[in-house]
């Protein structure tokens, strides 16, 4: 297999509208700390795939499936100090198209792969309920013959600036880059698991800058590895898939007391109830045993908890931006009252994810089985 790596900054003009807050009235007032863009670029000799990365709240709709023939999976940090994704639409593919040809072009042979895991807290945490936990993070680190490059991956909503900042930002995501950067070397991807119920909100000190710092420093100072695994990988594998999920119009009681869900009540205002599916697209990235699942979703802790394993980890924000997966049993919330879908939708998500995995394998020992056939 080869890998190559790319990353640069986006520029994108002051006077846009940001996305991420409701109530967030202005246009941005310039640039804070820069907006960056990354691809890892993959290819065994058979196929070849480009995982996007952007700090931007979500993907576009219409967001290309390929360029230059190579396939895309786009991802966004879910930073809510950013352009509104649709109004840079055609920056954002001509940034993308020069990150696939630089990496591609970069591509060395990847000798190995390091995959660490551990737990940390005091970053993020639940957001309504008192009690506290520990938080998965998982590090991948590609090593090739010239570079090595991270893929960080944290259960964590990103945000720590509010509405009331109009300045472009990373937040959090491009904190934690910049902390990690500085200890480890080396150019580090940040990427969002599980978080849909999960953020800064009683952990952060205050919305600023500052903040964002101080929460990142102490991050990186927690990461302690508790388990390592190297792999050579020889083989990948990529395949797409289009879920239709249903949509309802739920009875939603609104609290005009509870302030958490005055943006739930604004956002309801832009929802078209008329609409009965949703399509949402899913990506799954095979690399010898390691399964990475590429979601559009936001979904709950305890909906990873409940699905992951060593072998397979679930990426949230890829593909064009879908709502919040509310498991089953919860109502009355901020992620309930906006998100679509209703319950049973986590199960249809999770069957066919798995259904799409197992079809990956059986397809990969049969090819296995045929090379091992004399003559053949």
């Amino acid at each position: 297999m080869v890998a190559g790596f790319s990353r640069l900054i986006m520029e994108f003009p002051a006077g846009i509208e940001m996305a991420g807050y409701v109530f967030r009235q202005d246009p941005s007032l310039g640039t804070h700390d820069p907006l960056e863009a990354f691809c890892v670029y993959l290819s065994d000799g058979s196929s070849e795939v480009a995982i996007l990365v952007y700090d931007l709240l979500g993907i576009p709709e219409k967001f290309p499936q390929s360029l230059n023939g190579v396939p895309l999976i786009p991802v966004a940090t879910h930073t809510h100090s950013g352009p509104k994704p649709s109004m840079v639409f055609e920056k954002i593919v001509e940034y993308s198209r020069e990150l696939v040809k630089r990496a591609k072009k970069k591509s060395k042979n990847l000798e190995k792969m390091v995959i660490r895991g551990t737990m940390v807290d005091g970053i993020c945490d639940y957001r309504d309920r008192a009690e506290s936990t520990k938080l998965p993070v998982v590090l991948m680190e590609f090593k090739t013959t010239d570079e090595s490059f991270f893929l960080l991956i944290f259960r964590c909503h990103p945000t720590v600036l509010g509405p009331e900042n109009l300045l472009y930002s990373s937040d959090l995501a491009g904190g934690i880059r910049r902390k990690f950067e500085e200890k480890m070397g080396g150019s580090v991807v940040y990427l969002n698991s599980c978080c849909g119920n999960i953020s800064t909100n009683r952990t952060r000190t205050e919305r600023s800058f500052r903040e964002v710092e101080r929460l990142s420093e102490i991050f990186v100072e927690k990461l302690d590895w508790k388990r390592e695994k190297e792999m050579e990988p020889t083989t990948m594998k990529f395949r797409e898939f289009e879920l239709k999920l249903p949509i309802v119009v739920k009875k939603r009681v609104i609290l005009e007391n509870d302030e958490r869900l005055k943006p739930a009540v604004e956002l309801l205002k832009t929802k078209r109830d008329h609409e009965k599916f949703e399509r949402a697209r899913v990506s799954i990235l095979k690399i010898d045993d390691l399964n990475l699942v590429f979601l559009p979703f936001e979904l709950f802790h305890e909906s990873c908890q409940n699905f992951e394993s060593e072998n397979t980890i679930l990426i949230n924000y890829a593909h064009s931006y879908r709502s919040y997966v509310v498991p089953e049993g919860i109502d009355g919330t901020y992620e309930w009252m906006v998100s679509p879908y209703p319950e049973g939708v986590e199960k249809i998500i999770f069957n066919r994810v798995m259904r799409e995995l197992r079809n990956i394998q059986n397809h990969m020992d049969a090819e296995e089985n045929v090379d091992e056939i004399p003559g053949c």
